[in-house]
């Protein structure tokens, strides 16, 4: 809700981290070029090691979310949603259970 209302992407602490964590991904499946332990397009190409220590499998998730959405804007609203309704079911089903 906060990034419609004020029609901006929400920055935080880590914020730029991560959106290069992803942006790099997101570059490595546009491009082709995958490397699993350095980054090649984010981080201004210093070739750090992000991924492979912070959960590949999510970073290469959030860069196809981020090709798909085409702007920070519209991955934060998908995002958003997408963790709003894991949490909502993911609790419903625990409430459920016996």
């Amino acid at each position: 809700m906060p990034q419609i209302i004020n029609r901006a992407t929400i920055v935080g602490v880590d914020t730029i981290f991560h959106i290069n964590r992803f942006y790099d991904t997101a570059m490595q499946i546009k491009t082709g070029h995958f490397n699993y332990f350095i980054s090649q397009f984010g981080f201004e190409h210093s070739g750090r090691m992000v991924n492979s220590l912070y959960g590949p499998g999510l970073a290469y998730l959030m860069g196809l979310i981020v090709l798909c959405a085409g702007s920070w804007f519209h991955f934060q609203l998908i995002t958003s949603v997408l963790v709003m309704f894991v949490a909502g079911a993911s609790m419903y089903y625990l409430c459920r259970k016996k």
